[in-house]
């Protein structure tokens, strides 16, 4: 497996990968999707990302969330990021390198102090992952992310607050 940056060679490597990513990746099992989890999707953006690639397939993603401008220069030192990985290659340590890089890069660009994920609270293996890469629990917000489940039912889900310090 090999992790880099996406260039604008990877135009139809790219494309095959977004369909390959389910619809209903990072949400819980069950769920009914909104037509925003549809078009709210990250991968319209234009990166950067990093790359896991098999085979010239690429396998794998980590997204850095493009900074807020209403924030102001007050979250400049903090790159919020996000994982897919395509499910017939999750738990195989796709996410792990692709988060082991992210956290590397940070290191080396030099104006990076912090790295943030947020996940919902059943996704207990990412929340693990990211634990094994030396990021702890920042926070919980205890059933902000409402979840309506197919058929009927609504359930309410933590988002959890990941983060690791690089910075000095």
């Amino acid at each position: 497996m090999t992790v880099r940056f996406k260039t604008p060679a990877d135009r139809h490597a790219w494309r095959r990968f977004v369909a390959l990513v389910p619809d209903e990746a990072g949400h819980r099992p069950g769920t009914q999707l909104d037509p925003a989890d549809l078009t709210t999707d990250y991968h319209r953006y234009d990166g950067p990302y990093l790359l896991a690639e098999v085979e010239g397939e690429i396998v794998g993603a980590v997204f850095v969330v493009p900074p807020d401008p209403v924030l102001g220069y007050h979250r400049d030192h903090v790159i919020e990021f996000h994982v897919d990985v395509l499910p017939g290659w999750r738990r195989q340590g796709v996410a792990t390198a692709l988060v082991e890089n992210l956290v590397e890069w940070a290191r080396v660009k030099g104006d990076v102090r912090k790295l943030e994920a947020a996940c919902l609270g059943w996704n207990e293996p990412v929340i693990a992952m990211l634990k094994g890469a030396g990021f702890t629990e920042e926070g919980r917000s205890e059933r902000s992310w409402m979840v309506r489940l197919e058929g009927s039912g609504t359930e309410y889900d933590d988002v959890v607050h990941m983060g690791l310090w690089i910075g000095k």
